[in-house]
């Protein structure tokens, strides 16, 4: 790779993580306007576009308002903004990206994240310099990333921004993908961009204004052809750019191109386009034609329009007409949209995408029988997907089907048919109103399930998919189906709340009613309530999902059915399985389960099911533990925990007055009812009294649960490594476990509080044990968090007096510096300290009740604990007491705001509120804040403990300067003390504000060579740091010892590095550890803000219900707010300036990086690492060091360093983007060669290899490039801000950045001879040479003249001994040769490099006459066989005119008779001269082509070497034939040798593809040359060479005119099948050799076509089977190249999609094809008619069957299977004949195959029907009981994989059919048909089930059967007549109790009972299937 993407360079790190935003929606209101709502005054107003309205930004400030301490204004940072949008400005007109750019916009991506809202207007002129800049020729891939992210940063909030306020232009950057996805053969890039902007298209698809729709297809749809590639790129075209708003001018076209092919890709594509339209047109007022014209004159104000070919209004002509009659009676009225008979579908369009949706369910049809044990999948055929190239799969959006199709379904859903007058009403019910679209039926009128087309239509799918759901008949299609059934209810939900919310613009006839609501729970509420215990974790989640989603919907219908399941599995607990899926089912759904706005009934269940989970707490089975937390989680997070039984509630009565609903939660059931079958609710205040009563199990519920968390823990494992207990999982356990204590702490009531703390207290201070001191610490904690003054209290005292007995006792008096097992009297010290550890977290200021006791404890502690825990976890207690004092954090996470937790009307009545949720606005956090009593107790601590600590490590290495002896008590005080140091700074991060230091360190920027002033202003933020006063005393005494450690720090490594000794390690690591925390924890742990992010969403994943969601459980908010807090903090430590102590810490780090004990390098070099983000300046101060350590002489151990050091992300990506360094780097990298250890050889192989595939090209052309575009954006962005242009600061940042262009080409032209001295010199091992080579060939630049020594270096490299070396010369050579062409292509011109704007002297642009002749595309297909003429106009490209033809077409004209077309480049006349001199000698070639057939590794040809020969040839023309082709006679020659044939190939293949241009005399010397050869070259193919020698064919002949190569293409047009032939071989390559030339040209073959057509029509009953597959596949070949709708222009093709006059599929077959077809079948009729056993020998039928067989089974897995239709419809019942052949397994078998794949294929409208009346047919009439029992299993898979294809008239006629077969003679007949029925029954037919059963219950009871003998032994005459009656009608009742595999219907028990009691004792065929019957009823029934 030429290019990778690089990394933002500086700074470094990441701005910030954005925080998602839920109310990102709700900050435009309609009903609120403001100031921001208004566009630019000057501005035409806009009557049909939507008027954005914004509530005033002063009122969106709630992330602001959450913070305890006043933050920046709304002016104040709008003042910001704009010295940013200055600056941006400036930049774009001073050109400075690379640098400027970069630094502006991460202080913009800076600004966003504090999430101020934007003015609308600015926001629109800031997307738009992003989007020019992103599509700004020639700009590096970085900084388009850069722009391209931005761009999408402010286009992404739909109601912040829309095409109201911005259009932008599509033409821009669809140039550049075009150009980056298709390129050249050899195009060597500039950039690597297209994924990033096919990301930014997708985000700006809604601001391509609706006018370009018809220049967009006219650009888009030419280009498709009938290659994989080139639909699916089309495809993707039109989905990222065609406007979504218009689709009415589209829509039809897409579903007749849809419909064209089949592949996997192709579906996905097309359905999310239609998804996105179906979602978006609910608002019918966005598909207004009169918004075309106002967009349109809005753009031409703008001076933005382009001229439009045609207009979109006039697109569709005549046909479209109905659109304007529309419109015209649309003026006196509103616009209705672009609704039709199902969502904006017709019936037909969604009865596709509905069988589309049932096929991607992958699920198997057919199981049992001879299709397999599991039955045929659709997808088992699909294989057409995997001829798409990268291209194809880079350009496709991301996307999910399953989530296309649920959302899709659920936006058509609406009142549009007549009610099923089965389905049931629920309370509140709105009238259905019927729609007024739509045709209706003919006769009587058709119904729906609750009178919505498309939920009859899910409610169909389900019923069809419901048996695959139950966990019994699991497989791989199951993940789909849980899929669907979560992403169909969430769709639902989204679709509920956006219709509830006052903006909504969906019409009310077309919203959702509480009666669709109500059947779509019904219908979706089994197959969730099956799939619960699902096998796999993934499909028990979204079934799990599903449920807690449908639980909000309708609660009583979900609720208790899950609760029904859940008692037993708890109770039980038999099935870990079952009692683990249903734990986790009760976490997903106790949200809704438990809220009394929700679901009332549902609040007094939750103690009992609390109960009864508490067993789930297993530390033998983590899986349950983590479940049953989650769902302690989930349960208690809106619910006080409280006994409201107890007295104290009694004894107070109401308490005050009623509680108060809120508004919202009132409305939130409305058109709720009753479930089915439940027992009747109870009223509000009986419910509200059980579920008062069920609190009384609390106080034991919590007694049991702190009881069985501390068995848990007594049972872990002992600590292991970084003291976790156990592996990932249980250490997963431990911490789902202690934050479901923290959540249970936090929600209980102070009597249930002081009880568990004092369970807890009692068991944690009764023992002590090693493995679970660490867990029991944080579970104290969670206490603390809750109730810092009750945990202080009561653990206080313990604690000091423990802690202090131990010491005394000699605890931790072993001297220790380094991690080992605790020693075992140490353990109850540890364990006193941990639990002191737990109590002062977030303690505050209760910490000052015990400021004196703390500190002598503390003091206590840290002169007795001289192990090495010991010190480290009391030097923790310090730290946590500093944080706990100084920082700000939140105090309350409870479910209610503390005034009404404190409440007295809250506290007796809190479970009337259970399942309370917020808005932001109405939360009130409580933060806590430093009080000035508690900086000064900090201040304190620091002064009396750190500050000796500091005075001991001191003198320490005071005396360690003094020569003094480094014994280990030495070593032991100097960690402990500097560790007390260390953790007392990682205590005060946010305890001062540090500011700009008066003293600078040195002037370094890593930035890049900039004006200082330009980039030096960085505005930081409050972000509630307590002291910012510098006069202030304690500010000062905090900064002075800051500064004093630091100092320490630095003394300390050099003189420890001084004495270097092996018992030193551990202090350098404090050390390096203790400089990293005084340099990165600033103002906030460096750790923090992942950690708050992390809570943070862990909160919003279990509390999100649905997109846009403003209600919120009260935690949410705050953990929001708290990450809010760390983000502010976080940006301050961005752009901090460094002081000269910095620079020596940084100096001393790197210094620490290279040392010779890999443990210290490795802790240094992380830390470096991370200081690189922080101080800008870093790598620039750090370069000189590690360069100077990879000098001759230095030790491998200190290389190692440097190397590892170079060879990070963020050190490498300077060295790439900063020249001043490149050269540097490179030189002293590759001079390491002088150290032969391999680990050394091995890193600089890495990071050279790191280093090439990121280098990007250095090119500075865009520093030359004018964009209009952009300065007009850049001009518009200025005039809304009003700081003035500091004209000569752009002057000087101009001139800089000229500079720079300049230095980068000096050190460019400075490196590259270096590197080529490297790369040439003898004393270059040849590592290093081939890595020299590599760079050489990735900085070879297009913007330069080529140079003549790269290219003769390449040139010689070509024939050197080493193939790698060869490899990348070759690649190096055919870049440099492709530079040649490319600069003489653009004639010298920057900009037209940069875009690849080519001009050929040969190309020629043909306007097409309008309209185009009737017989234009025959009279272009017919000319390609016509000879080559002077005025003969020659066409490359397939895709020109097979779908569309253009208004103008681009040919290619004859080359000159003798003169060259083309003068190279002039300035690389010289490189081009010696290159000549070099190639044009003998010994070159014969070298050359002696590597070249010395490859043994590959029998096909190498891309690269074919087109390097390509390259030469193409420059230097016909010299070198005198040299190669006596070469390529003699490899021609040995034609035993497959390696020389192959290199002879790679030689021919180039040569003639570079001769495209040669004059015709020069050409002719080829062919002449080559065309006699030719009969010796292909008919000397072996088995071993066909491959290659028809990759040479495919090669020449590929996107080229047949007319180019027409003595190759005349001698593979003339290869015919001789039938006199013995050898089967070579007439099989002959054949394979014309399939290669069919595949090549396209339908360009198509004047050859007829007579092959007519050839392999004599020859399908072939003798050898190797010649009939070459028949077979070229018979295909030929099929699809004649399908070419070659449609006159883009207008005509849409104009016939729009027409119902015009039925049939795009790619419909011709007249003569279905004679052909006819024929094949007459043949075949002939043929088996005197067809002999095959014992005779293989007859002519056999033979020609299998070829068909053949052509048929390779066509249906291709993506055209248009083509195949004909044969299925036609030759159908010949297929089921060849599957008689007894005596031909092969035959059989194959038809058989043929016959399931074929069934499974989605037929298109007009074929499905006819084609089940076929299968109905050979029922009816086919005379063979084999061929009716064959055609059932097809006839099962047709079936289901067409069911919404088929009208209920056909399907009544195939149950007919089904019904009599039940009486068909053979009982193998009879018991398939019941089979089928059962199947049908099941899938669709459930409204046949009462006539069904009533019509066999009646047989039944009709016949009688007689004793089957008379007295004379004889059978009585009717007996076997009413034994098959009978057994028909058994068959039949149980073909209706199998379709009911899990659920038992009303009418079943009775029939089952009758048919059972009466005939169990019958005759053998029906007792035999009643037995079967009722086992397998049984075994499906068990589990009721």
């Amino acid at each position: 790779m030429e290019d990778d993407h690089l990394e933002v360079d500086s700074p470094e790190q990441e701005p910030v993580d954005d925080i998602e935003d839920e109310e990102m929606d709700d900050l435009q209101l309609p009903s609120t306007p403001g100031a921001a709502s208004t566009l630019t005054p000057t501005k035409k107003s806009l009557s049909k576009l939507p008027k954005p309205k914004e509530k005033p930004r002063e009122t969106q400030l709630e992330y602001q308002k959450s913070l305890p301490y006043e933050v920046e204004g709304l002016d104040e940072m709008d003042q910001r903004l704009a010295e940013i949008v200055r600056r941006l400005v400036d930049c774009v007109r001073a050109k400075d990206y690379d640098v400027g750019f970069v630094q502006w916009n991460h202080r913009l991506e800076c600004w966003i994240s504090l999430k101020y809202p934007m003015r609308r207007d600015l926001r629109a002129k800031l997307a738009k310099l992003y989007f020019e800049l992103s599509v700004l020729p020639g700009m590096d891939a970085r900084l388009v990333d850069i722009a391209a992210n931005q761009a999408i940063t402010l286009l992404e909030p739909k109601k912040r921004i829309d095409i109201s306020d911005l259009q932008l232009p599509w033409r821009p950057i669809f140039a550049i993908l075009e150009k980056e996805l298709f390129p050249k053969q050899r195009k060597t890039g500039l950039t690597n961009v297209s994924s990033t902007l096919l990301s930014l298209t997708e985000f700006s698809q809604r601001f391509f204004p609706p006018h370009e729709i018809p220049s967009m297809l006219s650009t888009f749809l030419p280009r498709l052809s009938a290659s994989l590639n080139s639909i699916l790129a089309t495809q993707a075209f039109c989905s990222h750019f065609l406007p979504l708003s218009h689709p009415q001018y589209y829509l039809p076209a897409v579903f007749k191109l849809w419909e064209a092919f089949q592949s996997g890709i192709w579906d996905e594509q097309w359905l999310d386009l239609v998804e996105r339209l179906a979602v978006k047109h609910l608002d019918p007022g966005l598909s207004d034609p009169g918004i075309v014209e106002e967009l349109r004159e809005a753009s031409k104000e703008r001076g933005e329009y382009v001229e439009e070919p045609i207009k979109v209004e006039e697109m569709l002509g005549e046909v479209g007409a109905g659109v304007e009659i529309e419109k015209e009676e649309e003026q006196e009225g509103e616009w209705k949209g672009i609704r039709k008979d199902v969502g904006i579908f017709t019936e037909q369009q969604f009865g596709i995408i509905m069988t589309k949706c049932l096929r991607a369910m992958g699920v198997p049809v057919g199981g049992g029988t001879k299709a397999g044990s599991e039955g045929v999948a659709a997808s088992d055929f699909a294989t057409s997907d995997a001829s798409a190239t990268g291209v194809a799969l880079t350009m496709k959006r991301p996307t999910e089907k399953l989530g296309s199709f649920a959302a899709l379904i659920v936006y058509s859903m609406s009142v549009d048919g007549a009610v099923t007058p089965t389905s049931t009403s629920v309370s509140g019910t709105a009238t259905p109103t019927p729609a007024t679209g739509g045709g209706g039926a003919a006769g009587r009128e058709k119904t729906y399930l609750a009178g919505s087309k498309a939920l009859d239509a899910l409610a169909k799918l389900i019923q069809a998919t419901e048996g695959f759901f139950h966990p019994s008949n699991y497989g791989a299609w199951a993940p789909h189906l849980g899929r669907f059934l979560q992403n169909v209810t969430w769709e639902y939900h989204k679709r509920q709340k956006e219709e509830e919310r006052a903006d909504c613009k969906t019409p009310l006839a077309w919203r959702l009613t509480p009666t669709i609501r109500h059947e779509f729970v019904k219908t979706m509420r089994t197959v969730a309530l099956l799939s619960m215990f699902s096998r796999d974790p993934l499909t028990i989640a979204n079934s799990q999902a599903a449920l807690k989603t449908m639980g909000y919907l309708e609660p009583e219908l979900i609720f208790p059915a899950i609760l029904e399941r859940a008692w037993p599995a708890l109770e039980g607990l038999l099935e870990t399985h079952r009692t683990t899926a249903i734990i986790t089912a009760l976490s997903t759904v106790s949200p809704p389960l438990i809220s009394r706005a929700i679901y009332p009934s549902g609040a007094k269940h939750l103690v009992p099911l609390l109960e009864l989970c508490l067993p789930g707490l297993d530390v033998n089975d983590p899986i349950k533990t983590m479940s049953t937390a989650m769902f302690v989680i989930q349960a208690v997070t809106s619910v006080m925990i409280d006994d409201l039984t107890r007295l104290e509630v009694l004894e107070g009565g109401d308490g005050g007055e009623e509680m108060v609903v809120d508004e919202e939660e009132g409305v939130e059931r409305e058109g709720e009812g009753e479930g089915e079958g439940e027992e009747p609710r109870l009223s509000k205040r009986e419910e509200d009294e059980a579920v008062r009563m069920s609190t009384a199990g609390f106080p034991d519920w919590v007694s049991n649960f702190f009881r069985q968390v501390l068995v848990v823990f007594e049972a872990l494992p002992e600590p292991g490594k970084g003291s976790r207990n156990g592996g990932k999982m249980e250490d997963q356990m431990t911490q789902t476990l202690i934050a479901a204590c923290d959540f249970v702490c936090s929600q209980l009531s102070p009597p249930l509080f002081d009880l568990a703390l004092d369970i807890v207290f009692k068991e944690v201070t009764s023992t002590a044990r090693s493995n679970s001191a660490r867990v029991v610490s944080q579970l104290v904690s969670c206490f603390a968090r809750s109730n810092s003054a009750k945990t202080l209290k009561k653990y206080w005292r313990l604690c000091d007096t423990n802690i202090r007995i131990e010491l005394e006792g000699g605890a931790s008096s072993t001297r220790t510096t380094s991690t080992n097992n605790p020693i075992e009297s140490d353990v109850t010290l540890h364990w006193w300290i941990g639990l002191l550890t737990g109590v002062v977290t977030n303690a505050g200021e209760e910490l000052l009740n015990y400021k004196d006791e703390l500190k002598s404890l503390l003091q206590f502690m840290i002169e007795h604990c001289k192990s090495e825990r010991g010190y480290t976890t009391s030097a923790r207690v310090l730290a946590i007491t500093l944080v706990s004092l100084t920082n700000c954090w939140v105090k309350d996470y409870r479910s209610v705001n503390a005034d009404e937790w404190n409440s007295e009307a809250w506290q007796r009545r809190h479970h009337e509120r259970w399942g309370r949720v917020y808005e932001v606005k109405d939360v009130k956090i409580e933060w806590h804040v430093p009080s000035q009593l508690e900086i000064d107790f900090a201040i304190e601590l620091l002064r009396d403990i750190v500050v000796p600590a500091l005075d001991t490590v001191e003198g320490l290495l005071k005396e360690a300067e003094e020569g003094g002896a480094r014994s280990s008590t030495w070593t032991n005080d100097f960690c402990r003390y500097c560790n007390i140091v260390r953790s007392s700074l990682s205590g005060i991060p946010s305890l001062i504000w540090l500011g700009t230091p008066e003293v600078r360190g040195a002037v370094a920027s890593d930035a890049g060579d900039e004006v200082p002033e330009f980039i030096s202003t960085y505005h930081t933020v409050i972000s509630g740091i307590c002291l910012t006063d510098p006069s202030d005393p304690r500010h000062q005494f905090v900064a002075s010892l800051r500064t004093r450690a630091g100092t320490m720090f630095h003394t300390a490594v050099h003189t420890l590095k001084s004495n270097a000794q092996e018992d030193s390690i551990d202090c350098v690591k404090m050390v390096i550890s203790s400089i990293r925390v005084l340099q990165l924890d600033y103002p906030c742990d460096h750790s923090h803000y992942a950690a708050v992010k992390k809570s943070y969403e862990f909160a919003l994943q279990i509390s999100r219900t649905t997109r846009n969601q403003k209600l919120f459980p009260r935690f949410v908010w705050v953990r929001r707010a708290s990450l809010y807090h760390a983000s502010r903090l976080r940006l301050n430590s961005f752009y901090r300036k460094r002081t000269p102590l910095d620079d020596q810490l940084i100096a001393d780090m790197c210094e620490l990086s290279l040392s010779v004990y890999v443990q210290i390098r490795r802790s240094a070099q992380k830390g470096l690492d991370s200081m690189i983000h922080y101080f800008d300046g870093t790598r620039t101060l750090i370069y000189p060091r590690l360069f100077d350590a990879l000098k001759p002489g230095t030790d491998h151990d200190v290389m190692k360093g440097a190397l590892y050091v170079l060879g990070s992300k963020a050190t490498q990506n300077m060295a790439i983007l900063d020249w001043r360094f490149t050269g540097i780097y490179l030189e002293t990298v590759l001079a390491c060669s002088h150290q032969e250890r391999p680990s050394v050889q091995n890193l600089v192989k890495t990071i050279t290899h790191d280093f090439v595939i990121r280098l990007a090209e250095p090119s500075t052309l865009k520093a030359a490039v004018e964009s209009e575009g952009l300065k007009l954006a850049a001009t518009e962005l200025e005039a809304l801000i009003s700081l003035p242009e500091d004209s000569d600061l752009v002057a000087r940042v101009g001139a800089k950045a000229k500079d720079r262009v300049e230095q980068k080409n000096n050190a460019y032209d400075a490196l590259l001879p270096k590197l080529l001295d490297i790369a040439k010199s003898p004393d270059t091992h040849w590592r290093y040479s081939l890595t020299a080579t590599r760079f050489l060939r990735a900085l070879i630049r297009r913007d330069q003249p080529m140079r003549a020594d790269i290219a003769t270096y390449m040139a010689q490299q070509l024939i050197s001994d080493l193939p790698n070396q060869r490899t990348h010369s070759m690649l190096a050579l055919t870049k440099v040769l492709h530079f040649v062409k490319l600069r003489t292509a653009c004639g010298g011109s920057g900009e037209k490099l940069l875009l690849q704007q080519t001009t050929n002297p040969l190309r020629k642009k043909v306007t097409l006459e309008q309209p185009l002749p009737a017989d234009f595309t025959d009279k272009f297909i017919a000319s390609f066989s016509e000879p080559l003429n002077a005025d003969t106009l020659l066409m490359d490209k397939q895709s020109t005119g097979w779908l569309v033809w253009g208004d103008s077409v681009e040919f290619y004209q004859v080359p000159p008779e003798s003169s060259s077309a083309i003068t190279w480049d002039v300035s690389s006349a010289e490189t081009i001269d010696q290159l000549r001199a070099i190639i044009m000698q003998a010994s070159w070639w014969e070298t050359f082509a002696g590597h070249l057939a010395m490859e043994k590794t590959v029998d096909y040809l190498a891309a690269d070497a074919i087109t390097m020969v390509k390259s030469l040839f193409q420059i230097f023309e016909d010299g070198p034939l005198d040299f190669v082709l006596p070469i390529l006679e003699g490899l021609i020659a040995d034609k035993a040798d497959r390696h020389k044939q192959r290199a002879a190939g790679e030689l021919i293949g180039g040569m003639v593809r570079g001769s495209k241009h040669w004059s015709l005399q020069k050409q002719a010397r080829i062919w002449d040359w080559l065309k006699p050869l030719l009969p010796s070259i292909f008919e000397g193919i072996t088995p071993e060479t066909q491959v290659a020698w028809e990759m040479c064919a495919e090669y020449i002949l590929n996107s080229r005119d047949p007319r180019r190569n027409q003595p190759l293409v005349d001698y593979l047009t003339l290869l015919v099948i001789d039938p006199e032939s013995s050898e089967a071989f070579n007439t099989s390559k002959q054949q394979d050799l014309v399939g290669t030339a069919m595949k090549s040209l396209g339908w360009h073959f198509s004047p050859w076509s007829a007579r092959y057509i007519e050839m392999y029509s004599q020859h399908l009953d072939h003798p050898y089977q190797e010649v009939r597959g070459a028949v077979a596949d070229n018979l295909r070949n030929l099929s699809e190249l004649r399908l070419h709708p070659s449609y006159p222009s883009v207008q005509a093709f849409l104009r016939d999609c729009e027409s119902t006059s015009s039925p049939h599929g795009l790619m419909v077959v011709d007249a003569a094809y279905e004679a052909r077809i006819d024929e094949f079948g007459a043949k075949l009729a002939e043929w088996r008619a005197v067809r002999q056993p095959t014992a005779q020998g293989t007859q002519a039928y056999d033979k020609a069957a299998l070829t068909i067989l053949t052509w048929i089974w390779t066509s249906v897995s291709d993506f055209r299977i248009s083509t195949a239709f004909p044969f299925i419809t036609k030759l159908l019942p010949e297929f089921f004949r060849m599957q008689e052949v007894l005596d031909n397994d092969e035959l059989r078998s194959t038809a058989g195959r043929v016959l399931i794949a074929c069934a499974c294929l989605q037929f298109p409208v007009e074929i499905a029907r006819p084609l089940m009346r076929q299968f109905i047919n050979l029922l009816r009439n086919s005379p063979s009981w084999r061929t009716r029992l064959d055609v059932l299993l097809p006839l099962q898979m047709f079936y289901f994989h067409n069911l919404f294809l088929l009208d209920d008239e056909i399907i009544q006629e195939l149950l007919e059919q089904l019904c009599d077969l039940l009486r068909d003679p053979k009982i193998e007949v009879r018991e398939a048909a019941a089979a089928t029925l059962s199947g049908i029954v099941r899938c669709s037919q459930r409204s046949a089930i009462l006539s069904l059963s009533r019509r066999f219950m009646t047989i039944l009871r009709a016949t009688k059967i007689p004793k089957r003998r008379n007295a004379a032994g004889e059978e009585v005459e009717g007996y076997q007549e009413a034994l098959a009656t009978a057994h028909s009608a058994v068959l039949g009742i149980s073909s209706l109790v199998n379709a009911f595999p899990y659920e038992v219907p009303s009418f079943i028990p009775s029939i089952l009972l009758e048919t059972a009691m009466k005939h169990s004792a019958s005759p053998v065929p029906i007792s035999t299937t009643i037995r079967t019957m009722l086992s397998g009823f049984k075994r499906s029934h068990t589990d009721r």
